[in-house]
């Protein structure tokens, strides 16, 4: 039995046979350079150190997978490792589906966004490093993030169903400054916890110089819209998305709406 086929399905048949062979002779031309050594000359690059063999491993996987898609977007072009800018970075991030973010919370009157923002950091963190998501108490006092945490390594933090009673503290062994304006640099502090971030454009749409809200980055990944950075805001679920809200990533001309040039973020 003969069998037809139009145009379009002949084309069709043809895209996808090109496809498949362009990603086997991807896959042969990565396997055959080495991963490893271009994964080493890369850390090397950009200072990257990891924890253990674990971590490593993991990060040198992504980088591959990374690579691989890099290639294919730039025709199989060479590329050199000192232009991958985000190598062992995964293409999409949620804590909050990595259970490493509490519920939605409201701080009502209180103007203590950074104590909101730097105690779901810590929340994210402890999730990460012992199983367990504890909420934390945020207290009712406006301070910029640094202070907050300077408190929590000094005196610790107190769970929600203790306060104001005598309960366990929880403390931090201190904590980092991502650079301002580097999304880069976010992008890598978000690879390990959520990130406790500043930014200024909330309440007036414009970006200065003053950050005036505190929020804590949980995430990132794009849609039909683009690139964006996923946040868990603390004014109730009734604001943006249930609670949540996405920023625009990678679009420095639009300071009102980018972390990229209005953002102080903290990571513990």
């Amino acid at each position: 039995m003969a069998i037809s086929l139009d145009r379009k399905s002949i084309v069709t048949i043809f895209i996808f046979f090109w496809t498949c062979c362009t990603s086997r002779a991807m896959s042969r031309t990565l396997s055959e350079s080495s991963i490893a050594t271009q994964h080493e000359e890369w850390m090397v690059f950009h200072g990257r150190v990891y924890a253990d063999s674990v971590e490593r491993i993991k990060r040198q996987q992504i980088f591959k997978e990374n690579l691989f898609i890099e290639k294919h977007n730039e025709g199989n072009k060479s590329l050199g490792f000192h232009k991958m800018r985000v190598g062992d970075i995964e293409p999409n991030l949620h804590w909050r589906k990595r259970g490493a973010v509490n519920n939605i919370k409201n701080q009502g009157l209180c103007g203590i966004c950074s104590a909101f923002a730097v105690v779901a950091a810590v929340e994210g963190i402890t999730k990460i490093k012992t199983g367990k998501l504890v909420s934390f108490t945020d207290g009712c006092h406006g301070q910029y993030d640094e202070k907050n945490l300077d408190y929590i390594q000094s005196y610790g933090l107190q769970t929600e169903a203790e306060y104001p009673y005598d309960g366990k503290e929880v403390r931090i062994r201190g904590y980092k400054i991502v650079p301002p304006r580097n999304e880069e640099q976010l992008l890598k502090a978000m690879a390990n916890q959520p990130v406790a971030v500043g930014v200024e454009g909330v309440f007036t749409w414009e970006c200065g110089t003053y950050l005036n809200h505190a929020i804590i980055a949980i995430g990132y990944n794009q849609d039909a819209n683009g690139k964006y950075w996923l946040i868990r805001n603390s004014w109730g679920e009734q604001s943006g998305e249930g609670g949540y809200m996405k920023l625009k990533r990678d679009i420095v001309t639009l300071l009102s709406h980018s972390l990229s040039k209005c953002v102080g973020a903290k990571i513990i």
